[in-house]
């Protein structure tokens, strides 16, 4: 038992005397001979923290079942930094980077604390090598402690010598054309080496779905003449594959999916994807052709065809498209996207039935940043959409719509998450009788208003049907505790509507539900109340990522 200090300092002196790991069954006397030591060990625990005066009172007693020994700690003040110097000698003391970690030195006034100070001089060690100096070495590394005083010096001198360049830049790769891969690397030889830009290059060529395997390996074994030669291996992926899939929602009921996809069309880097979906609500076929552009880390072009049948209970549609856009990765993991698309529709909403065809320039802005891909605890989306259309260059009817959706997750406590999602959208048009379904706002659904049906919500004609809005506002608040495992439970509540004008008629849903989070993302049941008229609790099912 460690008695008088607790916390990260009780788990090292539990460490360092490892009495712990001895049965109860031990000799006396192997018991007696490793207790000998633990006072002497309990202090270099301590001291590992800066405690360098402590006072120990250690017993150790043998009884029938097991021994049982205690230390009783006072540990004392800790000592604390006089002052901390580092030197750095060479060219890395004109470096910004060398610089910036050097500045991050432990203050005079400052606790003493060892594992700290050699994780600071890790951490200086690691920038001279990743910025090229591959001849550092430290002159002089220490701390000296006066116990008596309660006072330390640190002291770090460091001669870096000269920045080492990028030598040879090798390519390891067959199946596409030099000229794509070499539109990745931004490095030459002769270049100031830097190990960040390695890793950032890594990343690139990793996330452009071209390749199963990237390694780009500086290679010191061949260094000369103050040059370090950096090989780039590249694995592409298997270039035809197969996917299917299963799912189900309220909204949409069940859901069987499949496609093909071609990650390697031709040795330019084109990939080719077609996609099917059967639903009761939903089926359609979607086939796209990605080209990479002049930077093909941040552009890329695709063409996409779509074909779709919807049925819900407000409206039946049966839509083609085609369209072109442009992919463009900007800073901060923002992605824009703008383009052109063809759509003709034939529709039924209410009373209402027409064929409409649209010419619809596109942009949109999109951001995405979690700690998980599938089971996120905390993480933002913002996905902002600008579309239109004008009978001048072809379209039926003219109208411009700008929609937004934020989606928020906030970790409360060790298990507590709470997630807020929003929507606002509005569409000025001449005649809103010609715009087909998908142009117009309906609320209602499992990832809209819970407690009301799947784009059961909007205003309705003179009989009574939905026939959707030109504005749209929705948000919903949502807390969820991780039980034991996989499984979460969660309550909410969810507010908006559809509306044209100002007349937004809000509707609210509360309610509760279960999730259990799988390893591809969390499968959600949850019973909603509708608060606003006479309807019963309604089951919502969803399956999919939480952004």
């Amino acid at each position: 038992m460690i008695e008088g200090v607790e916390g990260a300092l009780a788990d090292n002196v539990r460490a360092y005397v490892a009495l712990d790991s001895q049965p109860c069954d031990a000799p006396e006397w192997q018991m007696r001979r490793r207790f000998s030591d633990a006072n002497a060990l309990a202090r270099d625990a301590l001291a590992a923290f800066g405690h360098y005066a402590p006072e120990i009172d250690s017993s150790i007693r043998f009884g029938d079942a097991c021994w049982d020994a205690t230390l009783s700690i006072t540990p004392g003040p800790q000592v604390r930094y006089e002052r901390f110097e580092v030197r750095v000698a060479g060219a890395a003391a004109d470096d910004a980077q060398v610089n910036a970690v050097v500045k991050a030195r432990p203050e005079a006034g400052d606790t003493l604390h060892h594992g700290r100070y050699e994780a600071y001089k890790n951490r200086l060690g690691q920038v001279l090598a990743a910025r090229g100096y591959a001849e550092w070495r430290f002159d002089a590394a220490g701390v000296d402690v006066d116990v008596a005083r309660g006072r330390a010096v640190g002291e770090i001198a460091i001669a870096s010598g000269p920045r080492y360049r990028y030598g040879e830049i090798r390519i390891e790769q067959e199946a596409f054309e030099p000229g794509l891969i070499e539109r990745f690397i931004d490095i030459e030889p002769g270049q100031p080496f830097s190990r960040s830009e390695l890793i950032r290059l890594q990343g690139d060529l990793t996330s452009s779905a071209l390749f199963d395997q990237v390694t780009v390996a500086p290679d010191y074994d061949a260094m000369a003449a103050q040059e370090i030669p950096v090989t780039i291996r590249l694995v592409p992926g298997e270039r035809i594959g197969y996917f299917v899939g299963v799912g189900v929602s309220t909204d949409r009921g069940p859901r069987l999916s499949g496609g093909y996809r071609n990650r390697r069309v031709n040795s330019r880097g084109h990939q080719f994807t077609a996609e099917a979906e059967a639903s009761p609500v939903l089926s359609r076929l979607e086939a796209r052709y990605r080209q990479p552009l002049k930077d093909p880390r941040v552009e890329w072009q695709s063409y996409q065809l779509r074909l779709a049948d919807e049925e819900t209970d407000t409206s039946e549609s049966t839509t083609a498209e085609l369209g072109v856009e442009r992919i463009r990765s900007l800073a901060n993991r923002w992605v824009l996207t703008y383009g052109l698309q063809l759509s003709r529709s034939d529709f039924i909403v209410g009373t209402v039935e027409d064929t409409t065809t649209l010419v619809m320039p596109v942009a949109g802005l999109t951001r995405r940043v979690a700690d998980s891909d599938t089971n996120p605890r905390w993480g933002t989306s913002l996905e902002m959409r600008l579309r239109g259309a004008g009978t001048a260059v072809g379209s039926s009817t003219d109208f411009l719509q700008v929609y937004a959706r934020y989606r928020q997750l906030i970790p409360i406590g060790e298990r507590g998450r709470l997630a807020f999602r929003g929507e606002l959208g509005t569409t000025w048009r001449n005649d809103f009788e010609e715009l087909p379904p998908q142009v117009r706002f309906f609320a209602g659904g499992d990832t809209s208003v819970r407690g009301y049906a799947y784009e059961s919500l909007g205003p309705v004609d003179v009989e009574g049907n939905v026939i959707g809005g030109a504005s749209l506002v929705t948000a919903s608040l949502e807390y969820e505790y991780a039980l034991r495992g996989r499984w979460g439970v969660a309550v909410f509540a969810d507010t908006g509507n559809a509306f044209n004008d100002r007349d937004v008629d809000e509707r609210t849903g509360v309610g509760f539900g279960v999730v259990w989070r799988s390893p591809v993302g969390p499968l959600r049941a949850y019973l909603a109340h509708p608060l606003d008229d006479d309807q019963t609790v309604r089951l919502h099912v969803t399956f999919g990522a939480d952004l």
